[in-house]
């Protein structure tokens, strides 16, 4: 419960400190870049132009107007993951991230339904 309050709360702080679509800085100045809580089952946190589009694995996703992009990270996740950058400009990177194993403790219960174990 606490690392998902932790990933909210990383959320919501790039959230408000993302430039608005009323600022008078230019996104297309905007460099791309990429941070968060970059562990098995963490957020990637991504700032870029708008129109930038982001691929990791299957998943591909495009910055929003606000220039964000957010990736959840599954909790077997590799210890590295790369992430193909496509700007609008027609410049493509690739970015490799080290992730974090996370050994969160936990236990099996074994004979109860699953929707009476919490």
């Amino acid at each position: 419960m606490m690392t998902f309050l932790r990933d909210v709360l990383i959320v919501l702080a790039f959230a408000f400190s993302a430039p608005s679509a009323n600022s008078d800085a230019s996104m297309s100045d905007t460099k791309v870049s990429c941070d968060g809580a970059l562990q098995q089952g963490g957020l990637i946190i991504c700032t870029a132009p708008p129109g930038t589009q982001f691929r990791l694995g299957e998943a591909q996703l495009t910055a929003a107007d606000d220039g964000l992009a957010i990736f959840g990270l599954r909790r077997d996740a590799p210890d590295r993951v790369d992430l193909e950058i496509m700007e609008a400009g027609g410049t493509d990177t690739a970015l490799s991230l080290n992730i974090v194993p996370r050994t969160d403790p936990f236990r099996v219960v074994r004979g109860l339904d699953c929707d009476k174990v919490d």
